[in-house]
C-alpha cells in the first residue's frame, strides 16, 4: 500500500511539469546538399562587351564562370592554396576556394569549371546586376546610389525603432495577376534596404517561403524552383541579410484554400490544417529559411491569426514570435518573453501599427508619437510594395 501511495505522489508531481517538448514533432535541420541547374543568358559588362554565357544556379544562386567573368570585368586574380584574391582598382576581395556547406554558395565547381556567385564577385566592388528575365539578359552596372555623407548621413539623436518589412514573397512570375514583387519592385526592395542600412537601422523581413496562388494552383518555392527571377530575388535577400536585415518566416504560405499568399490566413481558429499539419508547416517554414542559408530569426503568424495553443506550438520551434504577448494585458505593448513552454521565447509587438497606404504619412507619425509618449516598445511595420511608386530606378 505504501508503494502504491508513493507512485501516486510521483505521478501527481510529474503532471505538474510542462511536457510541451514531447508533444511536438521534433525539428530537423534541412539538407545542405547543393542542387544545381544550368541556364544560358547574355551578360553585358561595364565595358560594353556582351557575351552569351552558360550559368548555373547553385542552391538557387546565380553563379558565373569564374575566370572568364573576372577577365570580362577588367579584374585580376591571385591564387593561393585556399583562396582567390580578386583585385579591382585599389580594392581586393578574398573568396575561399572550398564549397561552403551552409547552403549559401560562394564558389562551386561544375563540369570541371569553377563558378562564382555573382553577388560575391561584383557587390563589394560597387556593381549591381540589372536583370531582364523575358530576354534572359543580365547587365552589370555601376551602383550610382552611393553612400555619400550628404545623401546618407545618419540622423543624430534619433531613437531607433523596430521596423518590419511585411509580406516579402517571390510572386513575380505569377502571370495571372499584377505581382507585388515584379523584377523592378525586387530591385526597389534592394535600394530600400540600402537606405535603411545607410541610416544604421536594423530591420526585420517577414518572408513568405512558399508563394501560392490558390485560385490558379500556381506555386513558387525559391528553395527548389531555379530560374533567373528567383536567383535575383535571392540576390536581394542576400544583400538584405548582409546589411542589417533579419529574416524570419511569415507563415509558410500565408494562405489556405483559394487564397493568395499574403492575403489569406494560415492558422487561427478556422485553419483547415490538422494539429500535425500545423506543426509540419511551422517546421517547413523554418527549414525553407535555413535551406537558403539564413537563420530564421523570428516567426510571424499571418495577420497575427493564432490561438493560444498555436502560439505555444510556434514557441517550440522559434525563439522570437513577432506579435504581442496576449497572456498578460499589462505586457501587450512591450517587448517581453515567456517561459511557459519550458523555453525562453521573446514576443515583439507593434504598438505603432503599420503604414496603411501612401497617404498615411501623418497617421503613422501620430501613432509613432503616441507610442513614444506612452513609453511602449517603438515598433511598426510597412509593406514595401505599397510605396514602390515613390522609388525610382534609373539605369
Amino acid at each position: 500500500m505504501k508503494n502504491i501511495f508513493s507512485l501516486i505522489i510521483l505521478f501527481t508531481a510529474l503532471l505538474a511539469f510542462p511536457v510541451y517538448a514531447k508533444e511536438y514533432i521534433p525539428y530537423s535541420a534541412p539538407s545542405n546538399e547543393t542542387l544545381v541547374a544550368t541556364d544560358n543568358v547574355t551578360i553585358t559588362y561595364p565595358s560594353g562587351l556582351s557575351e552569351a554565357t552558360q550559368i548555373i544556379y547553385a542552391n538557387g544562386r546565380l553563379c558565373v564562370p569564374f575566370y572568364r567573368t573576372v577577365e570580362c570585368m577588367g579584374m585580376t586574380c591571385d591564387d593561393t592554396a585556399e583562396s582567390y584574391i580578386i583585385n579591382y582598382g585599389k580594392y581586393s576581395v578574398t573568396v575561399p576556394k572550398a564549397v561552403l556547406t551552409n547552403n549559401r554558395i560562394k564558389m562551386y565547381y561544375y563540369n570541371n569549371t569553377g563558378y562564382i556567385y555573382l553577388y560575391e564577385l561584383i557587390e563589394q566592388f560597387g556593381f549591381v546586376p540589372v536583370c531582364d528575365t523575358a530576354n534572359k539578359k543580365i547587365s552589370i552596372e555601376r551602383n550610382f546610389c552611393t553612400n555619400t555623407e550628404a545623401e546618407f548621413a545618419p540622423l543624430k539623436g534619433s531613437k531607433k525603432a523596430y521596423i518590419r518589412l511585411e509580406d516579402i514573397a517571390a510572386d513575380g512570375k505569377d502571370t495571372s495577376l499584377r505581382p507585388l514583387y515584379s523584377l523592378e519592385n525586387v530591385e526597389k526592395l534592394r535600394y530600400t534596404a540600402q537606405y535603411l542600412y545607410s541610416k544604421g537601422q536594423q530591420y526585420y523581413v517577414a518572408f513568405i517561403p512558399l508563394y501560392v496562388n490558390g485560385k490558379t494552383g500556381y506555386t513558387n518555392d525559391v528553395t527548389k524552383d531555379f530560374n533567373l527571377y528567383n536567383s535575383y530575388f535571392l540576390y536581394v535577400l542576400d544583400y538584405i541579410a548582409d546589411h542589417n536585415g533579419h529574416i524570419g518566416a511569415h507563415g509558410y504560405s500565408h494562405q489556405y484554400g483559394t487564397d493568395i499568399s499574403g492575403e489569406g490566413y494560415e492558422w487561427g481558429e478556422n485553419t483547415p490544417y490538422s494539429y500535425t499539419e500545423q506543426q509540419q508547416r511551422m517546421i517547413k517554414a523554418r527549414q525553407s529559411v535555413e535551406r537558403l542559408g539564413y537563420k530564421a530569426e523570428f516567426f510571424e503568424f499571418p495577420h497575427y491569426g493564432a490561438t493560444d495553443e498555436q502560439i505555444d506550438m510556434a514557441s517550440n520551434y522559434y525563439n522570437v514570435i513577432y506579435q504581442s504577448y496576449n497572456k498578460d494585458t499589462k505586457l501587450y505593448n512591450f517587448f517581453t518573453y515567456s517561459s511557459v513552454t519550458g523555453r525562453r521565447v521573446y514576443f515583439m509587438p507593434t504598438p505603432a501599427d503599420y503604414v496603411h497606404n501612401m497617404q498615411d504619412g501623418n497617421g503613422i507619425l501620430k501613432r509613432i508619437t503616441s507610442t513614444i509618449q506612452k513609453n511602449y516598445t517603438l515598433s511598426l511595420f510597412y509593406h514595401p510594395a505599397v510605396d514602390v511608386n515613390n522609388v525610382f530606378a534609373h539605369s
